[in-house]
């Protein structure tokens, strides 16, 4: 895709797309909310980017930006084009704040729930990592996740994740359905190993009950936490 092509494209689709230049994934409330484009501007904008392959579903209601998306998006920043979005994708940190050469890598893990859940009836948790930080160094890891929520049906209880070098990765997708309670605690935790063995970090947080849906039980939020990774394969 040429610079003047991205050009091309719905101011709308414009929007959307820098929204999603600092993210690895976001669902489709959230960024028409981001963006204050209506739901008819959002369905035209996020049409026009996966038919043209610069963003795609990696699951129902949930988009990101396809390599092709970014490496357009870099290209319109050094062609002289809108330099917010290449800064979006890969913002330079001062001197000072880059990891040192030993520092064990570190990754955000990224978590996309609902901001209620409705009881009796399954809800999607999207479970994933941000692409690394710039300058970072890490190697490829298969990671295994594992989520526990008491009074919610889990299933699965665990996924495998390859982390490949430097890029994001996942979603992978739980589906969680509660039946006790007016409050979930759940814990996302993330192993190098074996069930018990390397626990690396993880994210725990509370996710409301209520007994009908309610606006909430549609609409999604990002949740996130920094795993320190292993420094080896």
């Amino acid at each position: 895709m040429t610079l003047d092509d991205l050009h091309k494209l719905p101011p709308q689709a414009l929007e959307v797309i820098r929204f999603l230049a600092g993210r690895d994934y976001a669902a489709a409330n959230e960024i028409a909310a981001a963006t204050g484009l209506s739901d008819r501007a959002f369905g035209k904008a996020i049409r026009a980017l996966v038919t043209r392959r610069l963003a795609e579903m990696p699951a129902q209601g949930i988009y990101r930006l396809s390599e092709r998306g970014r490496e357009a998006l870099a290209g319109l920043g050094s062609g002289g084009g809108d330099g917010r979005a290449a800064a979006a994708v890969s913002p330079a940190a001062p001197p000072d704040t880059q990891p040192a050469p030993s520092a064990r890598p570190e990754r955000r893990l990224s978590v996309l729930v609902a901001r209620e859940w409705v009881r009796h009836l399954p809800a999607k948790l999207m479970v994933g990592f941000d692409s690394a930080p710039d300058g970072s160094s890490d190697a490829p890891q298969r990671l295994r996740l594992r989520v526990r929520a008491p009074g919610c049906l889990v299933e699965p209880d665990e996924h495998w994740l390859d982390v490949p070098p430097g890029r994001p990765a996942g979603p992978v997708q739980f589906r969680l359905t509660p039946h006790e309670g007016h409050r979930i605690r759940v814990r996302v935790e993330v192993y190098a190993g074996q069930a018990g063995d390397g626990l690396l970090g993880g994210l725990y947080f509370e996710v409301p009950v209520n007994d009908l849906p309610t606006p909430h039980s549609a609409q999604f939020h990002a949740l996130g936490a920094a795993v320190p990774l292993r420094s080896g394969a």
